[in-house]
């Protein structure tokens, strides 16, 4: 009987907890993405005109600083930063909570350059340089933070000298995974008139039986 008021408990509400999702938000710009709010400020996050290297959502900084907050924050090792046409000799840097972020070589993944004349990243320091193999594009590749703090509440990313085309950024950050609330089909009112009456009468056999023991 304790298992039927379960199974019957949970037609009766009509939902069973499922599986968990978890989705990935790419911005360049301030707005919500998901669950998240996005507000920008600095001297760059210039909006790029039409699609490059298959992404259409860019922004470009030359000689500037252009800075995310998140809202909330989000693991540090769930953000990415896709950057393009970084030219040779131009450094990009990047800051996470207001501190700066010391970039490593596991952190570059250079395996998503485009199929175009298109050079790769490296590192200067401990911040980001372009290396380009020969036309007009520069380096391209995505850099993680694998030593980033456990909750970021923003990005700074920044462009120095010399003077190029400027740097193209896009940044991607995998949101928590969230429970998936599935409906399950639920009894109708007859179907619960009838339920109903199948348990007074199994309570008025159990009300008799317990009389007749008692004789």
């Amino acid at each position: 009987m304790r298992n039927s008021g379960v199974l019957a408990t949970a037609l009766l509400f009509g939902y069973f907890a499922g599986g968990a999702h978890a989705a990935q938000q790419c911005f360049s710009q301030a707005g919500t993405y998901g669950s998240l709010t996005i507000t920008e400020n600095g001297t760059g996050c210039i909006q790029a005109d039409g699609p490059r290297y298959g992404i259409s959502d860019w922004a470009v900084i030359s000689n500037s600083t252009c800075n995310f907050n998140i809202s909330p924050p989000v693991a540090g090792a769930n953000i990415k930063v896709r950057l393009g046409n970084i030219n040779p000799g131009e450094v990009v840097s990047f800051a996470l909570n207001g501190s700066p972020y010391a970039v490593q070589a596991a952190d570059l993944d250079n395996t998503t350059t485009p199929p175009t004349p298109a050079g790769t990243l490296s590192l200067s320091g401990t911040d980001v340089i372009g290396n380009a193999s020969g036309g007009d594009d520069g380096g391209n590749g995505i850099v993680s933070f694998g030593n980033a703090p456990s909750l970021v509440s923003s990005v700074t990313i920044a462009q120095s000298t010399p003077p190029g085309f400027g740097a193209l950024l896009n940044v991607c950050i995998e949101e928590p995974a969230t429970p998936v609330v599935t409906a399950v089909p639920t009894l109708t009112e007859w179907a619960q008139c009838a339920m109903a009456l199948m348990l007074l009468m199994f309570g008025g056999r159990y009300l008799r039986s317990q009389a007749r023991s008692r004789r």
